[in-house]
């Protein structure tokens, strides 16, 4: 396609010149992002293939509805209430520790994703649903396999996730974790006593290639999700930049923190933005677009 420039009737500066190149360009290219498998659990089953690991554990992840039907009570200490919200229905995966029995119970149950092949170069991150029901020492781990070793790539304790209503969408940047398998998996653990509980739905893996795609004459930075929600990854940061800055198409400033590989997007509004690596004194080494949803 031919690219049409946009003619302005002010002075483009040089941060406005690649915001009208960004607005030149087609938005497929911003929704490269492509799903591996998506399981919201429908029908009470899983529907690509989860299989759950009960090691010593008292009781084990089960699956709503049918489950709660036939004696484990979901939340039975706090009014019996089911997760509710963004890709919750009551068609989800659940380990209550309540459901065990008394204090001297022991939970430690994984939930083990299908296998499916990693090995395409590009990004790769978890998305699921959840609420956690945190108490004492119990904590939720996420775990990626590369095909020889499992790593660790999301860990909480002593913190309530989605808890109270509503139910919290999450994202995690595994591309690492998986490293380039053809044999890649994830797993979810659960380890508690006499705890409360984890609840998961709407769980997905996507890809989304690496792309070398100047933007207003730079390197494209490696980014995702893309279109991204609360959280946009950043990968392979240049060097020399010591700050991260987005701005809108207008070519205002509306985010700025210094390097990290983690961006909080919860105070932007939906829409397309430019992120760029900079320095303090104002050189731009690297940039990419993006879709805040």
């Amino acid at each position: 396609m031919r690219t049409r420039l946009l003619h302005l009737p002010f002075h483009l500066t040089s941060t406005c010149l690649f915001i009208a190149l960004a607005l030149s360009l087609p938005t497929s290219a911003l929704r490269a992002q492509q799903t591996l498998w998506l399981e919201t659990f429908d029908g009470g089953t899983s529907t690509t293939g989860f299989t759950v690991d009960n090691n010593t554990s008292d009781c084990y992840w089960v699956y709503a509805p049918d489950s709660v039907h036939t004696g484990m009570s979901f939340n039975q200490d706090f009014g019996g209430a089911w997760p509710a919200g963004p890709g919750f229905d009551s068609s989800f995966v659940f380990l209550d520790s309540d459901e065990c029995g008394g204090s001297s119970v022991t939970v430690n149950s994984i939930l083990n994703s299908p296998v499916f092949d990693a090995s395409t170069a590009g990004n790769y991150f978890l998305h699921f649903s959840q609420q956690f029901r945190s108490r004492l020492q119990s904590f939720t781990r996420i775990e990626a396999y590369n095909g020889t070793i499992w790593t660790e790539v999301y860990y909480v304790t002593g913190t309530d996730i989605g808890y109270p209503n509503p139910a919290r969408d999450t994202t995690v940047d595994v591309t690492a974790g998986l490293g380039g398998s053809a044999t890649a998996q994830i797993r979810f653990q659960f380890s508690a006593g006499w705890d409360w509980w984890w609840a998961l739905d709407s769980i997905s893996v996507t890809y989304e290639p690496s792309t070398g795609i100047l933007v207003g004459g730079l390197p494209g930075l490696s980014i995702g999700p893309n279109p991204a929600q609360d959280r946009l990854y950043v990968r392979t940061i240049p060097q020399a930049a010591t700050l991260l800055r987005v701005y809108d198409l207008l070519g205002r400033t509306v985010l700025e923190q210094p390097r990290n590989t983690e961006l909080s997007l919860e105070d932007l509004r939906p829409g397309a933005y430019i992120l760029e690596a900079a320095d303090r004194a104002g050189h731009a080494f690297a940039r990419a677009r993006f879709v805040k949803e």
